[in-house]
């Protein structure tokens, strides 16, 4: 009958001056196995933490970015109503009683006279009249000095004047009148 011969190991034997250690390595690579899953499990869990907290916090900037842009123009609004606040403010501390001016130009020239009348933001007003006769238009030159004098306008000048055909004249005169109370 034939013999077999099993040439192939089943046991892979320790050489004997390695077989005090085996057994104390065998453990050393379970704990070192054990060390290394326990390891990963706590690098993974940090890993999520850390990418949760990151989410949140990219999702509270998106959050307060998008508060910012829709209180940008609020914002902007409110700088723009301020500025001009203060403009209407300078301009509300500039406002003069025109009644009383309006009083003083119909002392110079009757109202049917008055063909234009107007002023800038430095209170000079500028005002054309009609005059039919030269008397007339000697009246409202008196009336103009008459109200130097008394000190009720200042700087009047004759701008322009002009005589039409029929013996008309048309004057421009300009004059800043003085204010004397401030509403």
């Amino acid at each position: 009958m034939a013999a077999s011969i099993n040439l192939i190991r089943t046991k892979p034997g320790i050489p004997g001056y390695l077989g005090s250690i085996a057994r104390p390595l065998r453990l050393g690579s379970f704990i070192l196995f054990g060390v290394t899953v326990f390891g990963g499990i706590i690098v993974g869990l940090a890993t999520l933490i850390i990418g949760d907290q990151y989410r949140k916090l990219v999702n509270a900037k998106d959050q307060y970015t998008k508060t910012i842009i829709n209180n940008k123009t609020r914002e902007e609004l409110i700088v723009g109503i301020r500025q001009r606040l203060a403009v209407i403010e300078k301009a509300r501390a500039l406002q003069y009683g025109w009644s009383s001016v309006l009083d003083q130009i119909i002392t110079i020239a009757p109202a049917s006279s008055i063909r234009s009348l107007s002023t800038d933001d430095k209170q000079t007003v500028l005002l054309t009249v009609d005059a039919h006769t030269t008397k007339d238009a000697q009246a409202i030159v008196d009336a103009v000095l008459e109200q130097y004098s008394d000190k009720t306008i200042t700087r009047p000048q004759l701008v322009s004047l002009t005589v039409d055909k029929d013996g008309q004249y048309a004057m421009t005169l300009s004059l800043v009148p003085l204010f004397t109370e401030a509403q």
